[in-house]
């Protein structure tokens, strides 16, 4: 049976996908599109800022335009952790401002450590009466 690739689109998902789980963060993130040709030592890379992130996925703004299909090499910089998080990517949507990401492949070490983060980030329960107050 041969496989088919899954249609892609230019657009966000609608607030029914499992995007809802995504827990909004800041934070940077340093990529590079895989079949770009070899840069000098010096090239860092592109810059851009994570808006949500899930295990399966995250939303990048950036300052250059995506294509859909683009496999980018992520370094994920996540506060209070000595080492980056490091994760192939593909581009699956796109917008003016950057595109939603799926992970694709990660260390399991680096599965991990954004497992352990992410429950960090999550909202308090609801059942806490004393969460408005650390707003």
């Amino acid at each position: 049976m041969p496989f088919k690739k899954k249609s892609k689109s230019t657009h966000k998902p609608d607030s029914k996908s499992k995007d809802r789980l995504r827990s909004k963060v800041k934070i940077p993130v340093q990529y590079w599109l895989i079949d770009e040709k070899k840069q000098p030592a010096k090239e860092r890379g592109h810059i851009a800022l994570a808006k949500d992130l899930s295990p399966e996925g995250m939303y990048i703004k950036t300052g250059k335009r995506l294509e859909l299909g683009d496999i980018l090499r992520l370094e994920i910089y996540i506060r209070h952790k000595t080492k980056h998080i490091y994760a192939l990517a593909e581009v699956v949507w796109t917008d003016k401002k950057g595109g939603g990401l799926h992970l694709m492949l990660m260390p399991e070490e680096d599965k991990d450590s954004l497992q352990k983060y992410l429950a960090k980030v999550e909202l308090p329960p609801l059942f806490d009466p004393h969460w408005h107050k650390h707003k």
